[in-house]
């Protein structure tokens, strides 16, 4: 049972560390999308920004 035990543990360790990595080279990418939300927001000039909102969804 402990053979066993050992690799799943090792495979859901290495899935967890993927995730967090995953979860960090997002972070830049969603602060970019509020940033270019925040400023079609303010200035209005959605038409103009309207080609990066659908780059990004």
């Amino acid at each position: 049972m402990t053979q066993l035990t050992i690799p799943v543990t090792r495979m859901t360790i290495s899935m967890a560390q993927m995730t967090i990595s995953m979860a960090q080279s997002a972070i830049p990418v969603v602060r970019m999308t509020i940033f270019m939300e925040e400023i079609t927001n303010s200035y209005g000039t959605i038409d103009h920004f309207c080609g990066l909102n659908d780059h990004f969804s």
